[in-house]
Formats: structure tokens, sequence, C-alpha cells
């Protein structure tokens, strides 16, 4: 595997803050503390489905446990208090099978494509699914569906919504994304631009949701991405930039 550490930047030094070559994801807590996934327990080497995060102060001293989200994670967001987005591997079957069982004989049975993926390995199955975490009191909820693969998922700077992107499929995964916008009071999921785009970057503003997306239907999947703005209130499309005309 790599060797990866976490290294603090200002004013022109450079400062080591772990050593154990295996702190490769973290985030700010405050302006004090930085929090980041870590097995350092033989509980925690153990464990396949929880991760525990990590506190660790910048200004010097060691990293002490700080919670345990009950899901395989990937990546943690921040929302407000103790409440974060936790985008973490699940299964697309509810309950999920075995892992032993998923085997017939020497061969493995696949019912999608993808089937692997590099870094991944066997993705047979499996999804990315976004989640609610609560770190004060461990209540975890589902944002997303089992059968749908999230890209990308970001916090708007107001705190009030999340943006992601999707893909929902049973059999072959498509090209194309979702993009939903999620309300943090109400609960209630906007659904746009369902399965028209490639989307490859999008950016909250208060001037609107700017998104990098393809339509592939002049090129195919190497066609260019055209800068769109998207207006959550009524749903209208616009094209700032199409960079194949």
């Amino acid at each position: 595997g790599y060797d990866s550490r976490l290294w603090l930047v200002g004013e022109g030094e450079v400062c080591p803050l772990t050593a154990g070559g295996e702190e490769r994801a973290f985030l700010w807590e405050d302006e004090g503390h930085l929090l980041f996934p870590a097995a350092r327990t033989k509980a925690e080497k153990e464990q396949t489905d929880a991760t525990t995060y990590y506190r660790l102060p910048v200004d010097g001293g060691e990293a002490v446990p700080a919670f345990t989200v009950p899901l395989k994670a990937v990546e943690l967001q921040r929302i407000e208090g103790s409440r974060y987005l936790v985008t973490a591997l699940g299964e697309r079957d509810d309950p999920a099978p075995a892992e032993e069982d998923r085997w017939a004989g020497d061969y493995q049975v696949i019912d999608e494509l993808p089937y692997w993926g590099n870094g991944a390995g066997f993705t047979n199955g499996k999804r990315r699914r976004l989640y609610l975490f609560d770190a004060q009191t461990g209540a975890c909820e589902p944002i997303t569906a089992p059968t749908q693969q999230v890209c990308q998922a970001r916090v708007a700077g107001c705190g009030r919504f999340v943006g992601y992107t999707v893909q929902g499929f049973e059999g072959v995964q498509p090209l194309q994304h979702t993009f939903c916008l999620y309300d943090l009071t109400s609960g209630e999921t906007r659904i746009y631009l369902e399965g028209d785009y490639t989307i490859l970057q999008f950016a909250m503003a208060e001037e609107g949701i700017f998104l990098a997306a393809a339509k592939n239907d002049r090129w195919g999947i190497d066609q260019n991405p055209e800068i769109l703005r998207l207006d959550a209130e009524t749903g209208e499309v616009e094209t700032l930039l199409d960079r194949d005309r």
C-alpha cells in the first residue's frame, strides 16, 4: 500500500502531524483540530462495518478517538455541530448476503456491470451511499437508496442543503447522472437533470448551481462538457459555455 501522513503547512513551515503511514483523509473539526479515520487498536482493525475517527490538535498533542461511524465510511463532511454527511460503502441488497455466500464453488456469480473497479476491487452489488450521522447520539440515517451509486456530494456553504450526483441502476451502470438537492431542514429531495448528462463537476453558489456536464449526444463519451447554471427554484438550465460549438 501507499505510505501517507498528515502534514501542517503554514507561513513557510512544514510540520508532520502523524507518522502512522496510513492517515489519508481528514477534515477540519474547528480551527484547532483535525478529524481523520484510523484503525489503531486491535478492535478497530478487526471491524469491517464501522469506521473510527480520531481527533488531533494541530498545535501539538496525541490523536485520541473522537467517535465511531457505524458504516464503512469513504468520506466525512461536517454540516454543523455534531452532524456530519457520510459517504459510505453499502450493499445493493438488503439484507446484504454474507461474504462467503457470494461465491459459488470456484467461480463468482455476477449480475451487473461493471463488476470490478481499479483500486476498488470487486464492486458487484456494492454502492456508495449518503448518510446523515450525529456524532453525539450515534444516529445514522440514509439519504440515498440502496440501488443508487453516489458519485459526488457536497454540503452547501449555508449548511442547509446537500448537493449530490447519483447513478441509479440494477444491471448495467449508466454513463449519465442525476443531480439531487437534499434539504437538511425538511428532509425533501429535489431531482434535476435526471439521466440527461454525464456530470463531471458541480459547485453551489448564491447565483445558482454550476455544473460541468456533457450530453454525449454528438461525440459520445469523448464529448467536451458544457458549463451549465441550474436554478434550483425553477429547475431551469442555462448553458453558459458549450466547448464543442
